[in-house]
C-alpha cells in the first residue's frame, strides 16, 4: 500500500472528476462525524478533546479545497497540480487553506505575501513586535493543543548561552474556548450542497477556472465575480434546487483564490538564518 494522491495527475478529466467526487464525499462524511463529536465533547466541557477533533475536521475540509484546486489548475501546469496534491498530507498547507477563509485581503498579491509569512518556521513577535522568537504559528497552535513536549526557547538559545528548556503541556480545559465549527467546514459543505463537487459540477468548475490564473494585481472583487459565475452556471445547469440558493452568498464571498500557483511548504530556517533573526531582534531592542 502507498499513498497515491498524486496519481490523480495521470487521469483524464472523466476519471479525475469521478475520483475527486468520491473523495470529497468521503471527506465530508468524515468532517460531519468529527465536527459533531467535537460539539458533543464541548457541550460537556471537554474542550481539549473537542478542539483536537475540530482541528481534524478542519484539516479534512481543507483537503476538499486541495482537490478542488487540482481541478481548477490549468492542464498545462502539471507541476503545479502535482505540488498542490502533495499538500493533501501537509498540516501547514491545510492550515493555510483554513486560515485563508477568514482573511480579508484586497488582491492575490496580498494573499501571496500572507501565505509566505505563514510559511516561516520562526518569526519575531511580542509587545514591540520583536521581543521573542516564536515557531510557526499554524503548526505550533495545532501541536500545542494536542501534545506534551520538551522544548527549548529559541529566543536566546546559542552555543554560549543555552535557551531555557522546559516541558510544554496542553492548556487546561478551563482555558480553552468553546468549540465552534470552522468556517472552512461550512464552505466545503456549501459547495457540496450546490453540487459543485459532483462529477458534472467539477466539469463546470474546470471549464470556468482553468482559464483563470491569478496575478498579483488580481483583485478580490474579480475573485468574487468568478465565484458568482460558478454558482450561476451550476444553477443554470440545474445542479441544485432553490432551497440551497442561500449557499451561494457564502461561496461568492469566501471561496478562496486558487492556491495552486503558490508554494505552501514550510520555509525551514538554517542556523545562520536563525542567528540573523536573533541579530535583528537584538538590534530592534537597542542592543
Amino acid at each position: 500500500m502507498r499513498r497515491a494522491i498524486k496519481d490523480l495527475c495521470q487521469f483524464d478529466d472523466s476519471r479525475l472528476f469521478k475520483e475527486v467526487e468520491e473523495g470529497i464525499s468521503h471527506l465530508l462524511m468524515n468532517v460531519d462525524r468529527l465536527d459533531a463529536a467535537a460539539h458533543r465533547l464541548s457541550a460537556v466541557n471537554d474542550h481539549q478533546s473537542a478542539r483536537i477533533l475540530g482541528s481534524l475536521a478542519q484539516e479534512e475540509a481543507a483537503k476538499v479545497f486541495i482537490l478542488l484546486d487540482a481541478v481548477r489548475c490549468p492542464t498545462n501546469k502539471p507541476r503545479d497540480r502535482k505540488r498542490t496534491l502533495g499538500y493533501f498530507y501537509d498540516h501547514l498547507a491545510k492550515g493555510i487553506y483554513a486560515a485563508l477563509c477568514s482573511w480579508s485581503l484586497e488582491n492575490f498579491g496580498q494573499v501571496a505575501c500572507q501565505v509566505s509569512s505563514e510559511r516561516e518556521q520562526f518569526y519575531l513577535d511580542g509587545p514591540s513586535n520583536y521581543d521573542w522568537i516564536f515557531p510557526n504559528q499554524i503548526t505550533n497552535q495545532r501541536e500545542f493543543i494536542q501534545y506534551v513536549d520538551f522544548i527549548c526557547d529559541d529566543t536566546d538559545d546559542t552555543e554560549t548561552s543555552p535557551g531555557e528548556r522546559y516541558w510544554q503541556t496542553p492548556p487546561a480545559a478551563s482555558n480553552i474556548s468553546t468549540y465552534h465549527t470552522p468556517r472552512i467546514v461550512y464552505l466545503a459543505k456549501a459547495l457540496h450542497r450546490i453540487k459543485a463537487t459532483s462529477s458534472s459540477g467539477l466539469s463546470v468548475i474546470a471549464r470556468i477556472w482553468r482559464e483563470f490564473e491569478p496575478r498579483s494585481e488580481t483583485s478580490t472583487s474579480e475573485l468574487i465575480e468568478m465565484n458568482a459565475l460558478s454558482v450561476k452556471t451550476l444553477e443554470e445547469n440545474r445542479m441544485f434546487s432553490a432551497d440551497v440558493k442561500d449557499e451561494g452568498w457564502l461561496i461568492c464571498q469566501r471561496w478562496m483564490f486558487p492556491l495552486w500557483p503558490l508554494n505552501l511548504g514550510r520555509k525551514d530556517v538554517k542556523k545562520s538564518d536563525l542567528r540573523q533573526i536573533r541579530k535583528v531582534r537584538l538590534e530592534s531592542l537597542g542592543y
